[in-house]
């Protein structure tokens, strides 16, 4: 099974995007984004992956790649 990660998966068009790849695919999803864990609801806790973190950040910004394969 891939690992997905998104970037700024608060934002609107992640708001489109989460619920399609849940629906159309077996991915696995790394969401991040700032003050993620407010701001994002989580449908399946089996295949998601919440991520608080800034882009300026860079250590947890690696962390969040480490298995991502798109």
């Amino acid at each position: 099974m891939k690992t997905v990660l998104i970037l700024g998966a608060a934002g609107q068009i992640s708001s489109y995007l989460i619920p399609a790849l849940l629906q159309q695919t077996d991915f696995n999803l790394k969401l991040y984004a700032r003050n993620a864990n407010n701001r994002i609801k989580v449908t399946d806790s089996s295949r998601e992956t919440v991520i608080d973190g800034d882009f300026n950040d860079k250590d947890t910004l690696n962390q969040a790649m480490d298995g991502v394969d798109a």
